[in-house]
């Protein structure tokens, strides 16, 4: 929702006209129609959670080639955002890890970032994941999911855990893992929470092209900065979510900065997400992160 903010401004501002490029948005329904339209040759480039490309690589052998990061959490320099995402229902008691033995706990995805982060904080915490049960619910249904007892806790996204929170119908257990949101408890500071990707084969036939899009993308980004409300504006009309919900969540519980597949931070924020999906069992192949940024 908020991951494409600089994507939208540069549109909107006229930044890949500048660059002369043309850009056409298609939707996809999960990463898997992202990385099959992108093997396919219907995509260029694509917006997913890194998991998504490093399970594709160990389960297929293809790797993407990375063009920028997306949304971040954490901080780098004067730049900062986290929220929470680990939420548990008003009316259950969950005052350390253990007390979620026994509960049902919400992902939109099983093997997906909202799946992985908080398995391997329970996993890390003591709590196995045989005394845990899963239930795969979309994003935008697991308010009720929670508040009509279908389940005890939910990983979730925002606006919808923003506003579970508001109206006191969950409450936040992220710091029972550490001081931060759960992607920063898990993966360290920054977080990459979603990357821009393209093919290698697509990548070597064209760097100039994907070197705008760069470009492009991180002065956007600049402009988002600078100028929020006009950012908030060109979300609202690609999204359709209101530009106040976008001002609680945009550059406050997350942020952006523009690192290219040469950023040092790159490299380590991919390898701490190969880390934690090695360690809960969903990495079960060695993985080559320089492939990814060659």
């Amino acid at each position: 929702m908020t991951d494409e903010i600089p994507f939208f401004v540069a549109i909107e501002y006229g930044i890949f006209a500048k660059y002369g490029l043309q850009v056409q948005i298609t939707s996809c329904a999960g990463s898997g129609p992202c990385l099959e339209g992108l093997e396919s040759n219907n995509f260029d480039a694509v917006l997913i959670a890194p998991p998504a490309v490093i399970s594709f690589a160990a389960q297929t052998g293809n790797y993407l080639h990375f063009l920028t990061s997306g949304k971040l959490q954490g901080n780098v320099g004067s730049r900062s955002g986290d929220g929470p995402s680990f939420l548990v229902r008003s009316g259950v008691t969950v005052s350390s890890p253990t007390d979620l033995q026994g509960k049902t706990i919400l992902t939109n995805a099983i093997g997906g970032p909202n799946y992985v982060v908080p398995l391997y904080l329970l996993e890390k915490a003591g709590v196995s994941n045989k005394t845990v049960t899963w239930k795969e619910v979309r994003f935008p249904n697991m308010p009720l999911a929670l508040t009509s007892g279908q389940a005890d806790a939910a990983s979730m996204a925002q606006p919808f855990a923003g506003a579970m929170l508001a109206n006191k119908t969950a409450y936040s257990i992220d710091n029972l893992f550490g001081e931060h949101g759960s992607f920063v408890n898990a993966l360290g500071n920054p977080a990459m929470v979603s990357s821009w990707w393209t093919t290698p084969q697509k990548y070597q036939q064209n760097p100039d092209l994907y070197n705008r899009f760069f470009g492009a993308l991180s002065d956007g980004l600049a402009y988002a900065y600078a100028l929020p409300d006009f950012a908030y504006s060109a979300a609202n009309k690609y999204t359709k979510t209101p530009v106040n919900v976008l001002s609680q969540i945009a550059f406050t519980q997350e942020f952006f900065q523009p690192y290219n597949s040469s950023a040092p931070q790159v490299r380590t924020m991919l390898q701490n997400w190969v880390t934690i999906m090695s360690y809960t069992g969903y990495l079960n192949k060695q993985v080559n992160i320089d492939t990814f940024l060659g």
